[in-house]
């Protein structure tokens, strides 16, 4: 089985759709990061975040892309954690919508 994990918000029916077109079916792992940006310990909170779902599907061999926390710092944090060769997939916004609306953007 190939996971996606998703650290952001859960994916729409038109994101999924998209993400199966470009790496086959998948099964999303969303597990939604909530920091709190008053600790001076947020690489902790993302290696907390990370690493039981990550070690929990044994490693990288079955992951075929990340969506990482939309906090940037938290993004970069967790693609320094995971680094081993896994896509990221990010969300643009299309057009101004209230309340915004995310399609994917890409998977690199």
């Amino acid at each position: 089985m190939k996971y996606v994990l998703n650290f952001a918000h859960p994916l729409t029916k038109d994101q999924r759709e998209e993400i199966e077109r470009q790496v086959g079916a998948f099964f999303e792992i969303h597990q939604p990061a909530q920091f709190d940006m008053n600790a001076s310990n947020l690489r902790e909170q993302v290696q907390r975040l990370v690493w039981p779902t990550y070690n929990g599907l044994g490693g990288h061999e079955n992951i075929v892309a990340v969506i990482p926390p939309s906090l940037a710092i938290a993004a970069y944090w967790t693609a320094l954690e995971i680094n081993a060769g896994i896509p990221a997939i990010w969300l643009r916004r299309d057009g101004d919508t209230v309340p915004p609306r995310f399609v994917v953007g890409g998977i690199e």
